[in-house]
């Protein structure tokens, strides 16, 4: 008889970001689990109800935190320590533990509870280390102080495993902490789509070329906040050249719209993008159904990802769909992407979307305002 195991997947809430719970990465992995692996994580709603509705769970809850609150406070001030405790937030760390499972799942970034084993996934290097990354571009302080805390965790008898489908994240982790202890921890992973998003979803015809489509989302997930990141400015920057070289298309933007003082910041001709809108552009800000969202990339001839890293769900639902992607070089692409072959590939025009952190050897990239490529 085969012994069941149950996942953990905690989630992890603070000001800076949130982490772990669900992203679209790892649809796959949870829909088509063996049968003897299941998972458990926290629903919001059902947690809350649960609080409101039982007073001593939320006094042990409490009682929990406060003392999670005070070895907190007997860290030392500034130190890496209380920072890593500060971002893991009191409350989380309670709910991390109380959370049923056999084993810990984390992805990007580990935040253990160290009560039972764990693993973690990760695409990119140096966000492993968020708070202490400066943006997502793969310059780290401090770096023996992080090597030393990041080694413990990572070095414990408790943590499984270190799995990325990026062979240059498991590279970093084998140059930055040299430990032999964590090598053997290191393993490569494969990535895929789950066909339970496809079920519902037949093959569409593609509109014709003589009007080509392109497609621009700013995440698989449609988050909101990270339009430059993923190199919005660059793609209506693009859209204005090839308009007025008498070419003829449509451009569709699935994201919210930043606003106008930012958008000229990044370069972007407002005046010309708002008169377009409408015209040769349609932007669409509205949450779209998982369905809408396949439909949108079915009917497009290209999708447009500048992005300053790796969005490894939304390169394969558009090589799925058949439609090109036209994506930077950055860490990890060369996985999915080979130019001219599986797509077009984005050099730059400057320096490269990526750089290396001399220090720990992180890969990694980020835009700046204004910057042209």
């Amino acid at each position: 008889m085969q012994q069941r195991l149950t996942v953990a997947v905690p989630w992890s809430l603070s000001q800076y970001i949130p982490l772990n719970g669900f992203t679209p990465l790892y649809k796959a992995l949870f829909d088509h689990a063996p049968e003897n692996v299941s998972f458990s994580a926290w629903d919001n709603v059902k947690l809350c109800r649960k609080l409101r509705g039982n007073v001593s769970i939320q006094k042990k809850l409490v009682d929990r935190a406060k003392r999670e609150e005070c070895h907190l406070n007997g860290l030392a001030e500034g130190s890496i320590a209380r920072q890593y405790q500060e971002y893991f937030w009191p409350p989380n760390q309670v709910l991390t533990a109380a959370l049923a499972g056999n084993i810990e799942f984390y992805h990007t970034a580990p935040l253990p509870s160290l009560k039972r084993p764990f693993i973690l996934h990760c695409e990119s290097f140096a966000p492993v280390f968020i708070p202490f990354v400066r943006g997502w571009n793969g310059s780290i302080g401090n770096h023996e102080g992080l090597r030393e805390h990041y080694r413990e965790i990572l070095s414990h008898p408790l943590c499984l495993g270190i799995f990325s489908h990026v062979p240059e994240t498991l590279r970093a982790f084998s140059l930055f902490f040299s430990d032999p202890v964590i090598d053997s921890k290191l393993f490569p992973s494969r990535t895929g789509l789950s066909a339970e998003a496809f079920l519902d979803h037949d093959p569409e015809q593609k509109p014709p070329l003589s009007r080509p489509r392109f497609l621009f989302i700013n995440s698989s997930n449609q988050n909101v906040a990270n339009f430059f990141h993923r190199g919005g400015h660059l793609v209506l920057r693009f859209w204005k050249r090839f308009t007025a070289s008498g070419r003829d298309g449509l451009l569709i933007l699935r994201c919210g719209k930043p606003g106008d003082m930012e958008l000229r910041k990044y370069g972007v001709d407002v005046s010309w993008v708002n008169a377009e809108i409408g015209r040769s552009i349609i932007w669409a800000q509205d949450y779209l159904a998982r369905h809408e969202m396949n439909s949108l990339m079915a009917n497009a001839h290209f999708f447009l990802l500048p992005s300053a890293s790796l969005h490894s769900t939304s390169l394969m639902e558009a090589m799925r769909a058949g439609t090109i992607p036209v994506v930077s070089n950055t860490v990890g692409t060369s996985v999915y992407v080979n130019d001219e072959e599986h797509g077009i590939l984005l050099h730059g025009m400057g320096r490269e979307p990526w750089h290396k952190d001399e220090a720990t050897a992180a890969l990694g990239g980020g835009y700046c305002q204004g910057e042209e490529r």
